[in-house]
């Protein structure tokens, strides 16, 4: 049993989207899905009910995906809106869990991980992003992966850009330890050297995996959680992609950046960008961190160069404190 997590936030329109793909999916081995919701505003818990009784549609943002989310499937479906610790009715193939707050990212997914954990047929959680669509093989393609492969405790899909759907966007990521830099792996890449983490918008990891690292840490709140989670279970797991699981990735839902916003990056997501830039150095890679440290000051002097003063401000008082969490101004 796989049980798939899905983290809502103020985006109930990409959230159904994705389950009618994740639906629609074949599979060889039993799925569930579990909807964490962070305590959205914009009644994304009823909009989700209204979807799964059949009375709200999905809407594709390109008409290329519509294949993906189209025709619509069966309604209704059985939901449950639970609160943890229990998980009472495992017939239904939908969960909806209020997570009680903005836990952000991490701790959103702690609380579905929780939940699906309890049922002791559940061999897998798979992590994956509500601005997503999946193709129809892509859980059976992760799981054929880490089958063939018994050691490996994380598996990441293909992630390619839902608005370009031909250009991949990442097969994995690679760290850079003294500069404290990550960026996406193409695929000759991951031909050559293993991912050092699996990019968060899919990530299948094995009940072994979690029950021997842990769960993510919520300190980071957004950004770095994924690579923190790998970067743990090195030690005793294997990373790996599934070539053959494609995923298209929105990117930028929650945080209003990426390709849907012309790659302009939010206060909020460049804040936390850096911040846990210098968390994760500072947690994993402390003999690189003071060059990492120093570096943070070469993106302040280009924000005042572009007139950027509150951001350049806001990475200015990061350096002296890492551990302070987002202030809006």
């Amino acid at each position: 049993m796989t049980y798939i997590i899905l983290l809502n936030w103020n985006n109930w329109q990409d959230t159904i989207e994705c389950l009618e793909s994740v639906l629609k999916m074949n599979c060889s081995q039993p799925f569930k899905v579990i909807v964490c919701d962070n305590a959205s505003t914009d009644d994304s818990i009823e909009r989700i009910i209204d979807w799964a009784e059949g009375l709200l549609c999905a809407t594709a943002e390109r008409r290329s995906m519509e294949p993906w989310s189209k025709p619509a499937i069966e309604k209704p479906i059985q939901y449950e809106i639970q609160a943890p610790p229990p998980l009472q009715h495992t017939d239904s193939h939908l969960t909806i869990l209020p997570t009680g707050g903005n836990l952000g990212f991490a701790g959103g997914c702690n609380k579905g991980i929780k939940l699906a954990m309890q049922t002791p047929e559940c061999q897998h959680v798979w992590l994956l992003n509500n601005d997503t669509v999946v193709e129809p093989d892509a859980l059976e393609a992760l799981l054929q992966e880490m089958k063939a492969h018994p050691n490996m405790g994380l598996c990441g899909s293909l992630l390619y850009f839902y608005h370009n759907p031909t250009a991949l966007q990442a097969a994995g990521g690679r760290y850079q330890p003294w500069l404290g830099t990550s960026r996406h792996m193409t695929l000759m890449e991951y031909d050559k050297h293993s991912p050092d983490y699996i990019v968060g918008a899919s990530m299948l990891a094995s009940r072994a995996f979690i029950e021997t690292v842990g769960l993510m840490d919520e300190s980071y709140f957004l950004y770095g959680e994924e690579h923190d989670w790998a970067e743990r279970g090195k030690k005793h797991f294997d990373l790996g992609i599934a070539k053959k699981s494609i995923v298209f990735h929105k990117e930028g839902a929650s945080t209003k950046g990426g390709s849907r916003f012309g790659y302009q990056q939010s206060p909020l997501a460049d804040f936390y960008g850096m911040r846990n830039r210098l968390r994760f150095s500072g947690k994993h890679f402390p003999h690189h961190y003071p060059i990492v440290w120093l570096t943070t000051l070469l993106p302040i002097v280009k924000r005042l160069l572009h007139g950027e003063f509150a951001s350049a401000w806001r990475l200015v008082t990061l350096m002296w404190n890492p551990d302070q969490d987002y202030q809006p101004r």
